[in-house]
């Protein structure tokens, strides 16, 4: 028999790198912004941190893309199509859009369309990297790793027996030339932070009684080797990996030399979808679900790197086996149940 679920309204306050947002929001795809009746979050998330987003008014028509994506003054018109020419069309509201997700007058971020968040002027730092990265093609601006989660923080207030849903985006840092493999799984950490990496709250060491938690989007869990087409013996049912494909990626002729550059790929940004289960008797108070991001096993790794049919042949990474884990949990959802 298949599950019903109720989703319901909820308040939801995101933090997007720094900046605290309240909003009110339902799944019929309505969204008010209400801050003054609902109040501000529970806690402070940014512990006093800020970041300006480039906010840029006067967005004109671009000849050389054929959209309204910014003029760079230092990019040659091969240079754009190297870069943007994988990229859906750069909208002429784009920055009165972002400029409402950052002010938290909209956050159901799955009813976005993907040529708003798969265009690099989306994400605070774009506008530093690109002057020094791709346009100069120095070849010690680039990394082999790097990834990241969008926005960090959200908090929800639920009611009891409730199941909802919460979205965010992962994607490649800028400036990286491997496809990265990265198995996400969610997790409930001891302790709720803010951005500085300071506890806000303890959560229950029970919490697990009270929530189930699971992956539902992107839809492409790893359970089947696609070489042998056996079953991986070691990736865990709550394991979803996903692949980052590269954001600078230098072409060269058969004597290896300079052709050009390639810049974002049209899914160089993955939108991820985690269901929450309330159940009934859960206690009123603060909890705390958050993703960490875990290296793939050595056969799926192996596989990967050396399988010639696929496109990360010679280009694979898992770069999580070499980051050290931070403090701050890669994203957070504080679920306030009522």
């Amino acid at each position: 028999m298949k599950k019903k679920y109720v989703y319901v309204a909820v308040v939801s306050t995101i933090i997007i790198c720094g900046v605290s947002i309240a909003a009110y929001t339902t799944f019929t795809g309505v969204n008010i912004f209400s801050p003054t009746s609902l109040g501000g979050p529970r806690h402070d998330y940014t512990g006093g941190a800020t970041i300006n987003f480039h906010d840029m008014d006067d967005t004109t028509y671009n000849n050389i893309t054929g959209d309204y994506r910014p003029t760079y003054s230092n990019l040659s018109d091969d240079e754009y199509e190297w870069i943007f020419d994988d990229l859906p069309s750069f909208p002429d509201d784009f920055f009165d859009i972002v400029k409402l997700i950052y002010e938290g007058k909209f956050v159901k971020f799955e009813d976005l369309a993907d040529n708003y968040y798969l265009q690099p002027e989306f994400y605070v730092g774009w506008f530093g990297i690109y002057t020094n990265n791709y346009p100069e093609n120095d070849p010690d601006m680039w990394a082999v790793e790097g990834y990241g989660f969008f926005p960090l923080i959200k908090e929800i207030s639920v009611g009891r027996g409730q199941t909802f849903e919460s979205n965010c985006y992962f994607r490649t840092a800028f400036g990286v030339e491997t496809y990265q493999g990265l198995v996400i799984r969610p997790y409930f950490p001891a302790t709720g932070k803010d951005m500085l990496g300071r506890d806000l709250f303890t959560q229950s060491e029970d919490v697990g009684d009270y929530l189930n938690v699971k992956i539902t989007n992107p839809d492409d869990k790893l359970y089947t080797s696609f070489k042998d087409e056996i079953m991986y013996d070691n990736v865990a049912d709550s394991d979803w990996m996903v692949v980052l494909k590269p954001t600078y990626t230098v072409l060269n002729d058969k004597y290896g030399n300079f052709l050009r550059y390639k810049g974002f790929y049209d899914d160089w940004v993955r939108l991820l979808t985690i269901q929450i289960d309330v159940a009934e008797n859960t206690p009123p108070g603060e909890y705390v679900v958050a993703l960490e991001v875990l290296p793939p096993c050595f056969e799926i790794n192996q596989e990967y790197y050396f399988s010639t049919s696929r496109e990360y042949y010679g280009m694979y990474y898992h770069p999580v086996s070499q980051i050290a884990k931070s403090n701050i949990p890669n994203y957070q959802l504080i679920i306030v149940v009522e």
